[in-house]
C-alpha cells in the first residue's frame, strides 16, 4: 500500500489528489500519514486547475490491464489476486509515482553506496535565522 507523508499545507492539499488519482489509475489503496504539526498548522496554499498537475499521459508504460481490472474481487481465487497483485498493480502503481515525480532524489550520485531516504517534516530544509534577518 503507498504512503503519501505531506510536510505543509501545500503538500497536504496536493498528495490528497494525488493519493485519489494514484488509487484509481493503480487499483491501490493509498494512504497519508499526516502528523499534527501539519493538520493544525496553517499556511498559504495555491489553488487553481493546473495544480498539482497530476500526468497521466506518460502512463502508457504500466501494465496493459485496464484501472477496473486491477481491482481485487471477492470472487477470484488467490493466484489471480496475487498476480494483480505483484505483476499488475505494483508497476501501474510504480509508473504514476515516476510519472509525477512523487520520489525525488535531492542530493545524488551516481555509484554511491550509501543513501539517507527522508520524508515529510524531516526532509524539509530549515532556513537559517541568518537568512531571515537580511
Amino acid at each position: 500500500m503507498p504512503v503519501l507523508f505531506p510536510s505543509n499545507t501545500q503538500e497536504l492539499l496536493d498528495f490528497s489528489l494525488h493519493a485519489i488519482a494514484m488509487s484509481r489509475f493503480s487499483g491501490y489503496w493509498v494512504g497519508m500519514k499526516v502528523v499534527i504539526d501539519v493538520v493544525e498548522g496553517s499556511g498559504t496554499i495555491y489553488v487553481g486547475l493546473d495544480s498539482p498537475g497530476i500526468v497521466l499521459s506518460e502512463l502508457e508504460a504500466a501494465p496493459a490491464l485496464s484501472a477496473q481490472r486491477r481491482n481485487i474481487r471477492a470472487v477470484d481465487s488467490m493466484l489471480p489476486q496475487e498476480d494483480r497483485l505483484y505483476n499488475h498493480k505494483l508497476y501501474a502503481a510504480l509508473a504514476y509515482v515516476r510519472a509525477n515525480d512523487l520520489n525525488k532524489v535531492t542530493h545524488g550520485k551516481s555509484g554511491a553506496k550509501i543513501g539517507i531516504s527522508a520524508s515529510g517534516k524531516s526532509y524539509k530544509p530549515r532556513v537559517p535565522i541568518r537568512n531571515l534577518m537580511s
